[in-house]
Order: structure tokens, then C-alpha cells, then sequence
């Protein structure tokens, strides 16, 4: 039989990078209505400005929600590389402590 060889190790990179893009998407939501001035749409302004906000601010919450989404995706993957880690040192420990009940007798 072989082995699996399982690196946790690139679970908890692959979170931190994942959990890095949900923070931008999150911020995303909100920093392009700061770059929007009074004006934006010059005389159209007053016609469109309050559709385009309205729009935007849907869009910027759906943003929030799946940047946070994300990171908590981000966070489900690191907590299964230790709850990884932690059974299979346990699992070690307990063929370890059979095995020396073994040679003992």
C-alpha cells in the first residue's frame, strides 16, 4: 500500500491567498463611488446619479458579502489543514502507543 502524502502546509498558503483576495473584494465595494465627484455625468447628473446609486450600492453590499464569503471559505481551509495535522498526530500517537503494547509482550 502506499502513502498519501498530504502538505497541509500548501492548504494554509492557499487560505492566506484566498483570505488576501476576499479583503480586496470586500474594500472593492466601496472605493469606486470615492472617486465619483458632484458632477459625474455632467448635465445628465441629476437623471442618472440617482439610478447609478442605487445600483452601486447593491452592488457595493453584494461585494461586502462575498468578499466575506470568500474569507470565511478562506478560513474553513485553514481550520481543516489543522484539524488535519491534529488527528494524524493523534493517530500516530495512538499506533505508536500499540505498537510498544505489542513489544512488550
Amino acid at each position: 500500500m502506499a502513502d498519501i502524502d498530504i502538505n497541509t502546509d500548501s492548504w494554509r498558503t492557499h487560505a492566506g491567498d484566498t483570505a488576501g483576495i476576499g479583503k480586496t473584494v470586500e474594500q472593492g465595494g466601496s472605493a469606486y463611488m470615492a472617486a465619483l465627484d458632484g458632477n459625474v455625468f455632467g448635465v445628465f447628473t441629476p437623471l442618472i446619479l440617482p439610478a447609478y446609486t442605487a445600483v452601486s450600492q447593491i452592488f457595493a453590499q453584494r461585494n461586502t458579502e462575498f468578499g466575506q464569503r470568500v474569507q470565511k471559505g478562506a478560513e474553513l481551509l485553514k481550520n481543516a489543514a489543522n484539524d488535519f495535522d491534529r488527528n494524524e498526530q493523534t493517530l500516530q500517537e495512538r499506533f505508536n502507543s500499540i505498537g510498544q503494547q505489542i513489544g512488550e509482550h
